[in-house]
């Protein structure tokens, strides 16, 4: 490619998919390194390194998955459930890979052959076992279309094409690898070119009111206002009560900053109901951000702001 402005370098690899995508993150990468659009350099960087369990994944990064039970004669079988909301909570899920693993799946399984097994959490397989009731329980699987992790980089092509060519109407082409300080300008300052424009496919970056009051307003040491603050997300008092013994056995922050074990056990066990539906704050804000809530609510109790 020579000389060629990497911008229009980066249009030529997303519209043919001969190129790697991960080489294609790469280049955008240095492009929106170079321009300062740390924003949209964070999301190339979850894309290549895989979205932490505290972060929201975008929205083509969600997917509908099959639950079905293995039966040693008969193969796979479905499940049904009855309650609507059981059903997708158990069903709705996130692919937080690098995407370096999805291109290994989209290259490996075809739509004939193969199915992506999505592991179940140690709560969800219990309680899928449990509803079966009785003896010869089956276990149970979960499983997604083999199509899912094309249509995640399919998704990721889209978005840098997308942006590179809005980089390009606006005149930001560089010269080979190298941009003007008038390009870098023009990138920092053009409305058109800010993450917020891309919300649909990078997800909302801007934090929630839920999440800004929590942080905000739990006062150091304070146990009524947390219980009080978090009760009012929809936590049941038997969990309420857990909570209130965890933090205070454990008086502060455990050695090296974080949450000591009991509550850290606690913060995984909502995690858990938000999965399988008994906790509805998950579904709506997602698991990964209700998390993040909790935790940060205690760590402010604690005076860790």
């Amino acid at each position: 490619m020579g000389n060629e402005s990497i911008v229009l370098q980066l249009q030529i690899m997303a519209t043919e998919k001969a190129h790697d995508i991960s080489d294609l993150l790469r280049k955008a990468l240095l492009v929106a390194t170079k321009l300062g659009l740390g924003e949209f350099k964070q999301w190339i960087e979850l894309e290549l390194n895989g979205y932490d369990i505290h972060v929201e994944v975008p929205d083509y990064r969600k997917a509908r998955a099959e639950l079905k039970l293995k039966n040693p004669y008969h193969g796979l079988i479905p499940i049904y459930i009855d309650d609507p909301e059981t059903t997708d909570a158990l069903c709705n899920v996130e692919l937080r890979d690098p995407i370096d693993n999805l291109q290994s799946l989209a290259t490996s399984l075809t739509k004939e052959s193969n199915y992506i097994n999505v592991p179940l959490s140690y709560e969800q397989e219990a309680f899928l076992l449990e509803s079966q009731g009785g003896r010869g329980q089956l276990p149970p699987v979960r499983k997604l279309s083999p199509n899912t992790a094309s249509m995640v980089i399919d998704a990721v092509r889209t978005r840098i094409l997308t942006w590179s060519l809005e980089l390009e109407s606006q005149g930001i082409l560089g010269n080979g690898i190298v941009f003007s300080r008038e390009e870098k300008l023009k990138a920092t300052s053009t409305p058109s070119i800010n993450i917020h424009n891309f919300q649909g496919v990078l997800g909302d970056v801007s934090e929630s009111s839920l999440i800004q009051d929590l942080r905000m307003s739990v006062g150091k040491g304070d146990i009524e206002e947390l219980i009080r603050k978090i009760s009012e997300q929809g936590v049941q008092e038997d969990d309420l009560a857990d909570l209130r013994e965890a933090v205070t056995l454990e008086p502060g922050i455990a050695p090296g900053g974080s949450l000591g074990q009991r509550t850290s056990d606690w913060i995984g066990r909502m995690a858990s109901k938000a999965l399988i539906g008994t906790w509805a704050i998950g579904k709506s804000i997602g698991v990964g951000t209700a998390s993040r809530i909790l935790s940060e609510a205690i760590m402010s109790y604690y005076g860790h702001k």
